[in-house]
Protein backbone atom coordinates (compact mmCIF):
# COMPACT_ATOMS: atom_id res chain seq x y z
CA UNK A 1 0.00 0.00 0.00
CA UNK A 2 1.22 3.52 -0.77
CA UNK A 3 0.17 6.80 0.75
CA UNK A 4 1.64 10.26 1.05
CA UNK A 5 1.63 12.96 3.68
CA UNK A 6 2.30 16.67 3.25
CA UNK A 7 4.21 17.67 6.37
CA UNK A 8 4.42 21.41 7.13
CA UNK A 9 7.86 22.67 6.04
CA UNK A 10 9.02 23.72 9.53
CA UNK A 11 7.75 20.54 11.22
CA UNK A 12 9.96 17.69 12.39
CA UNK A 13 9.02 14.75 10.15
CA UNK A 14 9.46 12.09 12.84
CA UNK A 15 7.35 14.04 15.36
CA UNK A 16 4.62 14.65 12.77
CA UNK A 17 4.63 10.96 11.78
CA UNK A 18 4.35 9.82 15.38
CA UNK A 19 1.55 12.28 16.20
CA UNK A 20 -0.51 12.27 12.98
CA UNK A 21 0.06 8.92 11.27
CA UNK A 22 0.87 6.18 13.77
CA UNK A 23 -2.34 6.56 15.83
CA UNK A 24 -4.32 5.70 12.67
CA UNK A 25 -1.91 3.23 11.05
CA UNK A 26 0.34 1.65 13.70
CA UNK A 27 2.17 -0.47 11.10
CA UNK A 28 3.06 2.51 8.88
CA UNK A 29 6.68 3.28 8.03
CA UNK A 30 8.68 5.89 6.12
CA UNK A 31 10.79 5.02 3.06
CA UNK A 32 13.57 7.57 3.55
CA UNK A 33 14.83 7.05 -0.04
CA UNK A 34 11.56 8.45 -1.40
CA UNK A 35 11.19 11.36 1.04
CA UNK A 36 11.34 14.83 -0.50
CA UNK A 37 11.68 18.20 1.18
CA UNK A 38 10.23 21.25 -0.51
CA UNK A 39 7.00 23.13 -0.86
CA UNK A 40 3.88 22.95 -2.95
CA UNK A 41 2.45 25.96 -4.74
CA UNK A 42 -1.34 25.91 -4.30
CA UNK A 43 -2.18 29.04 -6.32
Amino acid sequence: MRDTENVPLGENIAAYFKREVLPHAPDAWIDEEKSKIGYENTV
